[in-house]
């Protein structure tokens, strides 16, 4: 009897909760249904403005002078090699010599930096088919959150789920581009001039009062890789909101059905 009873009290305690899952459930399955896009349009709405999205980006990249010319994603000299510049100020403090030492330096530098920029734009020509790879496992979850968040919530998705990945995939590709467009060669040009700059007694007694390094170090292939990484999601971001604010300008109907309905335009809070 005792057991009969405690059996029924439980259910009557459960049966709230039941009803509160039940009714949570519908209310997200009638949202679902209130919509004009089914769950698959959603999903394929979005992984196609991320494929847009990551051609153009791409393209944008990969361009001469794509990040070189781009103050977003330019690379400027890694901070392991920040002591270059402060020699080169250093240096023109030197009598007679200083500014020839200086100037020296200064091209030297300006070429690796540009030959930075030849690797990540080289590297971004590659980037294309790592990010879409990337976006096949978007969920129908994913895809409405990305549907109704701010105008960089795809790409804001993306960078979540796919940098650590990407770093993985990207960084070999990044390690062949800096051999093949002179950036090892530049970087020992470099370090050359800064050797033979610290080789001026009185700017190596300038240069030791200051902390700077005898030798140069830097992880160059880390760092295009990061850079080159960033640069392409800063240029997505851009390409991610063009579609959102113009679905119309786009041949895709999908994407002007998904970003161009009702939905799209109410944001999450």
């Amino acid at each position: 009897m005792k057991k009969n009873i405690l059996i029924l009290a439980a259910f009557f305690l459960l049966l709230p909760l039941s009803f509160v899952q039940t009714s949570c459930d519908k209310g997200v399955n009638d949202f679902l249904n209130s919509l004009k896009l089914s769950n698959e349009d959603i999903v394929a709405g979005l992984r196609k403005a991320l494929d847009i999205a990551a051609d153009d980006a791409s393209v944008l990249g990969s361009k001469v002078d794509g990040f070189l010319k781009n103050k977003l994603i330019a690379l400027a000299m890694p901070d392991d090699l920040k002591p270059v510049l402060q020699l080169i100020d250093l240096s023109k403090e030197v009598p007679l010599v200083g500014s020839m030492l200086s100037s020296g330096l200064k091209s030297v530098a300006d070429d690796f930096v540009v030959s930075l920029n030849r690797a990540a734009e080289t590297a971004a020509g590659k980037a294309a088919p790592v990010f879409k790879k990337a976006i096949t496992g978007m969920t129908i979850t994913d895809a409405l959150g990305i549907l109704q968040g701010g105008d960089t919530a795809a790409t804001h998705y993306l960078r979540e789920k796919t940098t650590e990945g990407l770093t993985v995939a990207f960084k070999p590709e990044c390690e062949n581009v800096i051999n093949a467009v002179g950036v090892t060669s530049q970087y020992k040009k470099l370090a050359d001039e800064y050797n033979d700059v610290m080789g001026n007694t009185a700017v190596a007694l300038l240069a030791s009062a200051a902390g700077l390094p005898n030798q140069l170090n830097a992880d160059l292939p880390d760092y295009v890789t990061r850079k080159a990484i960033h640069g392409m999601y800063v240029l997505m971001r851009g390409e991610e909101k063009k579609i959102r604010d113009n679905p119309k300008n786009y041949a895709s109907d999908i994407i002007q059905k998904v970003f161009g309905s009702a939905e799209a335009k109410v944001k999450k809070k």
